[in-house]
């Protein structure tokens, strides 16, 4: 709920979808979406949509439907991921927290093999401390950063070094955390492995028993 210029209280939803995938009902679903919404709570209600295929050609942002004279139009506002990238150097420049996000999404969509991910991930963490965000900021965008463009397990001792190595290069504040989650991640990762392994252990013997 929030003011309005006159001073009166008023609802408001907003429905934000993110689609990761070109669909072709994709506007008349925005649409049903709405409608439902407003069906649901009688108030106003305000779609928006990320586009963050990788498809140059998909694009949304209108429904239109009619028969007879009678006709039915939804509009709404879009913002394609891949056209935001054709500005890096800008991407590279604003502040907002959110540019980071986007370029972590975009680098991970175009590089696909381990090593390439992993100096993107190294790009985008060395750009993060430039920026000079607070802590609690700089720990989110690592774990969003961190999730996007993810990495084998076995670079991880190669991101670690790598990390390491930024961090007494530029004397980065708040490494320690960020230290803190690789290292549980990393750990996290080996006992996932070590479990594994053992299970295949656990199998083999049991054949060898029979």
């Amino acid at each position: 709920m929030a003011p309005t210029l006159a001073g009166r209280e008023t609802w408001i939803l907003i429905h934000v979808e993110v689609q990761g995938q070109s669909e072709p009902g994709f506007d008349k679903r925005m649409y049903v979406y709405n409608y439902r919404l407003f069906d649901r709570y009688q108030v106003d209600v305000v779609s928006l949509a990320v586009l963050a295929d990788s498809s140059p050609g998909f694009q949304a942002g209108e429904y239109r439907r009619g028969r007879w004279g009678c006709e039915v139009r939804f509009r709404f506002p879009t913002v394609k991921l891949l056209e935001l990238g054709r500005d890096w150097a800008m991407l590279e420049a604003v502040d907002n927290p959110f540019a980071l996000v986007v370029m972590a999404h975009l680098m991970a969509q175009e590089n696909r093999e381990g090593a390439k991910r992993l100096d993107a991930k190294l790009q985008l963490i060395r750009l993060m401390y430039r920026r000079g965000y607070s802590k609690d900021q700089v720990l989110t965008l690592f774990r969003v950063i961190d999730w996007l463009l993810h990495t084998p397990p076995e670079l991880e001792p190669v991101f670690q070094q790598a990390l390491s190595t930024t961090i007494e290069d530029k004397k980065m504040a708040y490494i320690t955390g960020i230290e803190r989650l690789g290292l549980e991640r990393g750990m996290q990762q080996g006992m996932q492995q070590g479990h594994a392994a053992g299970h295949a252990a656990g199998h083999a013997a049991g054949n060898a028993a029979r």
